[in-house]
């Protein structure tokens, strides 16, 4: 049924009868006509209302542009300046006035003698004599004068302080609600101001008040930028990201912002522990993040090479995706090549065995840059890969060329080198490297340190030379000083187990002693490497037959790892307990 209402009086009926409130006919109309009449009639008007602001705030932001409207607005931004400190050094000087009142108020209050100032205990008897009233009565009267002074001072101090902070309030911005620069905060209450008293009137002869200044939008996200650098700084990454999404919302064809939330997922996901819980969900979840923000960035700037680069970092380091990651290192060496490129790309190459391809990228990295000692150690076990172990010995010979230009490299990178080698499998070629470690200057960390003897003994082991690896322990051991503290690299243990190995029991029972005594003299106490040695302790002397002994080291381990399950197993094997309470 159809519902009618009088545009006259507004009567609302489903029957069009009866007269007006003024006697005449009613002027019926549908009522779904009507309220959409309404509706455009009210939208018209805002349309009109915002176009009128719109050429005002035009009008007014050009009267700030002239020469007058630039001092106008500089005199009232001074002003609030000039009012806010006044009100700083006000309510200081207040303060400084109010709090001893209401101490002596207190005082008096609670008869404090002993906290009652000098001044005080000399005063009432003073005045009691001059007015020859009771002291009783001057006490009182005293107290009542001091309260509402100390009173008025406190309330003054409240709203001179209360003026100081309100004077210029927190300013945001209506698109994401970031607190905008104080002085932008000034410039907008200034204009504000003046927008109040600017006489602005269209054809029709309707006024209007613009619009006041409004914070620039670049301004205001180079300063979240600034902001969300600080926190990355500060490892607080959380903040860094929600910065970021402030500018994001602010500028959102903005490609660097995408690229920077990348960068900072990413740098969070790095930061976390490895061995905590849930750590590998948390990585995934920051990495899958860090890539989406790298594609919004690529999408908006098909040329950022830094996007490019940083996704494909993630997609071979961590997702192991070495497709995709050759795909992006591709984009960057087509639009703006450069040497670690191209080694990134050749670590690639090297990861899918096309070993030809790797060494042509570490050649073109090297043409770039000369100065890499990571790119020339990485063509040699390319070519070790390959077979080649002639070009692979002389790449070497290069990288130790540049570590003695530069003696802030040698030992850091020659190690570096050998741990590469060992990684990629190529264990001759990591010896070979130690030995020019053992071989090389004074400035290298080879003569006088154990380590690259306690390395080389480990890369002996996998080769299955035990006679090499056992010497160069006893060298290492020979070498280690009280000056050098080993940590886990004991090769005390290393030699233990190298003697277990050869059947030599009674001297791997002696060195996994050695070990457990050195390291508990370090300063690098790992609980779960000590568990491991008495853990193969225990194993020799059960195989020895000690089963005392063997068990007391199960014990040991339990305590120390009690995580393991192979350590709880051999202990109940020994006759002992669960292990947690019997190591309480």
């Amino acid at each position: 049924m159809k519902q009618w209402i009088c545009q006259k009086c507004g009567k609302q009926t489903d029957r069009r009868q009866g007269l007006c409130n003024d006697g005449d006919e009613h002027e019926w109309i549908d009522t779904r006509e009507y309220l959409a009449a309404v509706a455009a009639q009210n939208a018209e008007r805002k349309r009109q209302a915002k176009e009128r602001r719109q050429k005002a705030t035009a009008e007014y932001q050009s009267f700030l542009n002239s020469a007058e409207g630039k001092e106008r607005l500089a005199k009232t931004a001074d002003s609030y300046m000039v009012r806010r400190k006044v009100a700083s050094i006000q309510s200081l000087v207040l303060g400084i006035i109010a709090f001893p009142l209401g101490y002596a108020s207190l005082v008096l209050v609670f008869d404090l003698k002993e906290l009652t100032p000098k001044f005080l205990k000399e005063l009432i008897p003073t005045i009691t004599r001059l007015l020859g009233t009771s002291e009783l009565l001057t006490w009182w009267v005293t107290l009542t004068i001091l309260s509402l002074i100390s009173i008025f001072f406190v309330y003054w101090f409240y709203t001179s302080l209360k003026e100081r902070f309100e004077l210029i309030p927190r300013v945001q911005s209506r698109e994401t609600g970031h607190v905008v620069p104080i002085m932008d905060a000034v410039k907008f209450l200034a204009s504000r101001d003046i927008a109040r008293n600017f006489a602005y009137k269209d054809e029709n002869g309707n006024s209007c008040v613009p619009d006041p200044f409004v914070p620039d939008p670049k301004s205001e996200v180079e300063a979240l930028k600034k902001s969300a650098e600080n926190y990355s700084e500060e490892k607080e990454y959380n903040k860094a990201i929600a910065e970021l999404t402030k500018a994001i919302q602010i500028a959102p064809d903005d490609a660097d912002l995408y690229k920077r939330r990348g960068d900072v997922h990413k740098d969070k996901a790095r930061s976390i522990d490895s061995e905590s819980e849930g750590a590998d969900e948390i990585k995934k979840a920051e990495y899958t993040l860090a890539i989406e923000h790298y594609s919004a960035a690529i999408k908006l700037n098909p040329n950022d090479v830094q996007a490019y680069g940083a996704r494909g970092w993630i997609y071979e380091g961590y997702l192991k995706d070495y497709q995709k990651a050759l795909a992006d290192f591709n984009q960057v060496i087509a639009i703006d090549p450069d040497g670690r490129t191209y080694y990134n790309r050749g670590e690639i190459y090297f990861k899918l065995n096309q070993a030809e391809a790797a060494i042509d990228d570490f050649e073109k990295a090297i043409s770039l840059n000369k100065d890499d000692w990571d790119f020339y150690a990485a063509r040699s076990i390319a070519y070790a890969k390959k077979g080649d172990r002639n070009n692979a010995i002389a790449g070497i010979r290069e990288a130790i060329k540049i570590f003695k230009s530069d003696p802030d490299l040698g030992d850091y990178a020659l190690g570096m080198i050998a741990h590469n080698c060992a990684e990629a499998g190529e264990y001759q070629l990591a010896i070979d490297v130690l030995s020019e470690c053992i071989k090389g200057d004074d400035d290298f960390y080879g003569k006088d340190s154990y380590f690259p003897y306690y390395k080389r003994a480990e890369l002996y082991g996998k080769l299955g030379n035990n006679e090499a690896a056992i010497t160069d322990c006893t060298k290492a051991i020979q070498i280690l000083t009280e000056k050098e503290d080993s940590g886990v690299d004991s090769p005390y243990f290393l030699r233990g187990s190298l003697y277990n190995d050869t059947g030599k029991y009674a001297n791997a029972v002696e060195d996994f002693s050695s070990a457990i005594d050195w390291h508990n003299k370090s300063t690098k106490i790992n609980n779960n490497w000590l568990a491991q040695v008495h853990y193969h302790r225990g194993l020799v002397c059960k195989g020895l037959g000690d089963k005392t002994w063997a068990k007391a080291d199960f014990e040991m381990a339990v305590k120390l790892d009690p995580d393991k399950v192979e350590y709880r197993e051999e202990l109940e094997k020994a006759g002992g307990k669960d292990g947690v309470e019997e190591t309480q």
